[in-house]
């Protein structure tokens, strides 16, 4: 080393840790959820959503028992990708809203647990969104959907869906769309498209991509879907 050189002297592992609180890590975490919950239910307010789950927690219209079961179905491997992403981003919500309750009960040690919990279930939930989302639209591309003209004609046949299969309240969720139209899609592929039937999650996929990334089909939903979820 030459005399010019300025010597550094080694910092620790352990100071990235320095000044981080509860409510850093909280902050980080929720700018994480709003991120997924973007793609999970285009044009919703991840706000209103935790301020429903805490009313919820405090009225006890969500108990206990109820965070069990959903943890079960993670447990259990219960349901598609799709119910399970849902499942697990949904607990990672409640555990947040946990950590804010307790925080402001100044209950330091149970609001880093509820953050430990929430940051599991949000690495599950992209987990599931992300592996098991691939995994489906590889088989719906090995059908040949990667022609444009096909690709265009399923455009079309969601977005009028979109509209026609449309509830009265409107859509719940991109989950609540592809559940609701799945069949209808389905046979429209196999039996106008002459594409071989595709499973359960395959057609799934092909509707969340759909609504996810086509202009029309994002606008067709939003315009139909239940004022909450706009």
């Amino acid at each position: 080393m030459s005399h010019s050189e300025e010597y550094v002297e080694p910092e620790s592992v352990l100071t990235v840790l320095e000044n981080t609180t509860t409510q850093k890590i909280t902050a980080s975490l929720i700018s994480n959820l709003e991120e997924l919950q973007a793609v999970l239910y285009p044009g919703s307010d991840l706000k209103k959503k935790l301020a429903s789950i805490r009313k919820n927690i405090e009225t006890l219209a969500f108990t206990k028992d109820c965070l069990a079961t959903d943890n079960s179905k993670i447990t259990m491997d219960i349901g598609t990708w799709q119910q399970q992403t849902e499942t697990a981003f949904n607990c990672a919500c409640v555990y947040t809203v946990m950590t804010q309750i307790e925080i402001h009960n100044k209950n330091l040690v149970n609001a880093m647990a509820a953050t430990e919990r929430a940051a599991y279930f949000y690495g599950l939930a992209s987990g599931f969104a992300h592996h098991r989302k691939t995994t489906a639209i590889e088989k719906a591309r090995k059908a040949g959907f990667a022609k444009s003209a096909i690709q265009q004609k399923i455009v079309e046949k969601i977005v009028e869906l979109l509209t026609l299969e449309k509830p009265r309240l409107g859509w719940q969720g991109i989950s609540h769309v592809a559940e609701s139209i799945s069949t209808t899609l389905s046979a429209f592929i196999s039996e106008e498209l002459k594409i071989q039937k595709l499973d359960k999650n395959a057609i799934h996929a092909v509707i969340y991509n759909t609504i996810e990334d086509n202009a029309n089909a994002k606008t067709t939903y939003i315009k139909n879907a239940n004022k909450r979820q706009r």
